[in-house]
């Protein structure tokens, strides 16, 4: 009855002094509590909050370290093979900047010439994108299985994944056969893998990286010297072990097996070579101007195709193997004549087999060219219709019959080079190009060279004295000037090969030629046993057989391969940030130099094997 005196306020003023007495009575039971404990028990609630701040510490610092993603797997393979996050990812980013640097540098030197997007148009990548923001388009081969792994709408990041598995596996399982071959790493090999390390520990201190921060830097956490020198010798022992098996494999090819495989198809081994000349069509199409209906569309193109096959008769029924030329700068469009004119480069197929013919224009040109009836001389017209219903006519003539080519290659060859300028590089890449010397001058030492060590005995030990210390090239001027395993399609000038394979030609012959560079005193040192006909089946056979080998030791039947989609994510968003940092420089004209240097540096050449 007496709460009914009191106020509301009253009432709860006595409630909150209440609840304090309580707390208050808690906290001296506790307390009492406390001062009874053992001194063990106190310790352990004093250390327990400190491990755990010690751990969260520790963990925190192994993955700054990169500990984790050196010890978490991400690729398991089979054969008992395990890559760690850290090892995929520098696959991974191996195969990003091999990719954007190629369309980076494509860009760069050919879009004055073919305008902006060659770099994609050459590459299919786009290297002011991410990889996962733009859609990667298989191959007809490949589509099936791509696309069932990844969907209808792939992406670059879907392809780079699928080859940094695939050269996880690979080298992975090239290892283990060069292993159980007890194949042993060259000294060549130790030497270019300690070498490049050092180029990175240099580089890494001219930008004041230490080489693991300079790594971390280019690779994610996890990349330090150690497990970088680790892959590269899995890298050098697949390419050197791979190098050995296709010597190998080529050395145990016998003539016998180089025979039955000319006789199985000699066309494929029987050059021809011929004059040629294409008039096009181009299909009609609709402009600002002019509006037809499809049907008219095709009747136009169908007129034009009529008006180039009466040109193209026409230029048949002139044509000769010593006016072909003269015909072609007269039948050229406005814009082409000066390609065709007093030049026979833009008409001319030399040496080709029944494979190249038929992809230049088609297997009708090769049934004609091939024809045992055929004659020097003998000229027709193949047509090609294109999905447009637009034809071109191409005007054949032949130069030489079909024949084995019987020239003996390769060649070694020494030269030595009077040039007539010198290119220099300095510290920041830069090339500097400076005379040297007339032509005419050059082509007076050359002769004064040859007819001095002629008149010593024109012995090969001379030469090599003579190219290492009055050669121009920097190609060989400390080896003799040797050039070894030279064949007709070498990429050398055409006047230094017309020289190595002129009709006649034999060990011991000297002689002088004047190139582009200057003037060249040439000395043939030998001259393969092998004809061109039987080096080029000798290559094919290798080839398929190296192709069948390493399909079989490195097909799915041999390993399987799991990926720990949590830890490839990882690297995916590791490789997407990076890649927006790149881009970020790139398109920075201030630090674009800089930027390609960096990444250039950071990725090696072994990428996607």
């Amino acid at each position: 009855m007496e709460n009914e005196k009191k106020t509301a306020a009253e009432i709860a003023r006595e409630e909150r002094k209440a609840r304090m007495e309580k707390t208050s009575q808690n906290q001296e039971k506790k307390k009492e509590k406390k001062e009874n404990q053992s001194p063990t028990k106190k310790k352990l609630k004093i250390i327990i909050p400190i491990v755990v701040v010690v751990l969260a510490l520790a963990i925190g610092l192994c993955f700054f370290f990169g500990v984790p993603q050196r010890t978490f797997k991400t690729v398991k393979i089979s054969n008992g093979s395990d890559i760690s996050q850290a090892e995929y990812q520098y696959y991974y980013m191996q195969v990003y900047n091999n990719y954007m640097q190629t369309a980076y540098q494509y860009e760069q030197y050919y879009s004055a010439y073919y305008g902006e997007g060659v770099g994609v148009m050459m590459t299919g990548f786009d290297y002011t994108k991410t990889p996962a923001n733009q859609a990667y388009t298989p191959s007809e081969e490949d589509k099936e299985a791509f696309t069932k792994k990844y969907g209808e709408n792939p992406t670059w990041a879907d392809f780079i994944e699928e080859t940094s598995i695939n050269a996880c596996k690979e080298i992975s399982l090239i290892n283990k056969e060069a292993e159980k071959a007890g194949f042993k790493l060259s000294e060549d090999g130790k030497t270019e893998i300690n070498e490049y390390i050092e180029s990175l520990r240099k580089e890494a201190a001219d930008n004041n990286y230490s080489l693991n921060a300079f790594l971390k830097e280019n690779y994610g956490r996890g990349m330090n010297e150690s497990l970088l020198r680790s892959i590269l010798i899995k890298q050098q022992t697949y390419t050197e072990y791979l190098e050995q098996k296709q010597t190998d494999i080529s050395d145990a090819i016998t003539n016998d097996q180089i025979t039955d495989a000319y006789n199985k198809n000699p066309n494929e081994y029987n050059n021809v070579s011929l004059r040629y000349f294409t008039i096009s069509t181009t299909a009609a199409t609709n402009t600002d101007e002019t509006k037809y209906t499809d049907e008219e569309l095709k009747e136009q193109t169908k007129k034009n195709n009529e008006a180039n096959k009466v040109k193209a008769d026409d230029f048949l029924s002139k044509a000769t193997v010593s006016n072909f030329t003269e015909l072609t700068a007269q039948y050229a469009d406005k814009d082409k004549v000066s390609y065709y004119k007093d030049n026979d480069t833009y008409s001319s197929l030399k040496d080709a087999n029944a494979s190249t013919l038929e992809q230049y224009f088609n297997e009708d040109a090769v049934k004609w060219a091939y024809a045992k009836d055929r004659s020097v001389g003998d000229k027709t017209v193949v047509s090609i219709t294109t999905d447009s219903g637009a034809v071109s006519y191409n005007i054949l003539l032949i130069t030489s019959l079909p024949a084995r080519d019987d020239t003996k290659q390769p060649v070694s060859v020494r030269h030595i080079l009077f040039a007539t300028e010198k290119t220099t590089t300095d510290d920041d890449g830069n090339q500097k190009t400076e005379k040297i010397r007339t032509l005419e001058e050059a082509k007076k030492l050359a002769e004064d060279t040859l007819a001095a060590w002629v008149k010593d005995g024109a012995k090969e030990d001379a030469f090599i004295e003579l190219a290492n210390t009055k050669s121009d090239d920097p190609g060989s001027s400390d080896n003799g000037g040797l050039y070894e395993d030279i064949t007709k399609t070498s990429s050398y000038v055409k006047p230094f090969l017309d020289w190595c394979f002129a009709d006649g030609r034999k060990v011991g012959d000297y002689g002088i030629i004047e190139t582009e560079y200057g003037y060249h005193i040439m000395y043939m040192s030998a001259i393969s046993d092998t004809t061109s006909w039987q080096a080029e089946i000798k290559e094919t056979l290798t080839e398929t057989n190296f192709n069948e080998y390493y399909d079989k030791v490195t097909s799915d039947d041999v390993a399987t391969v799991s990926v720990s989609s949590f830890f490839s994510k990882r690297v995916r968003n590791t490789v997407e940030d990076y890649a927006e940092r790149v881009i970020k420089n790139m398109t920075a004209s201030t630090t674009t130099k800089s930027t390609t240097n960096a990444t250039t540096t950071a990725a090696t050449t072994a990428a996607a094997k």
